[in-house]
């Protein structure tokens, strides 16, 4: 069932270089048990391959709504950062349009 108090990234209307760097950074600002809603006008496959490469067994992928056009997804941390981790160069997710905090 999904939160409605969940923060949404809605990647539709950012820019495409910057879009995994703003999912990146958004995601490492997640404490265990936290999560955001990603949206999306396609099946991110590419992102999810790298996230799990990237940040292996610390997230949990859920499709929320995955139709033509329209992929909701809830990204979920599910154990800490181990320190080493590579970093994406992007601005502070706050700082980008198409994010929203739900109400």
């Amino acid at each position: 069932m999904e939160n409605h108090n969940e923060e949404e990234i809605d990647v539709r209307e950012v820019e495409r270089p910057r879009r995994h760097p703003l999912v990146f950074a958004k995601f490492d600002a997640l404490q265990v048990g936290e999560s955001f809603i990603l949206i999306n006008d396609h099946d991110p496959m590419p992102l999810h391959g790298q996230l799990e490469s990237m940040r292996p067994q610390q997230l949990n992928w859920e499709y929320l709504i995955r139709e033509p056009g329209m992929f909701r997804i809830k990204v979920s941390r599910i154990a800490p950062l181990k320190g080493d981790e590579k970093q994406l160069n992007a601005a502070p997710p706050q700082a980008v349009v198409g994010i929203k905090q739900g109400r």
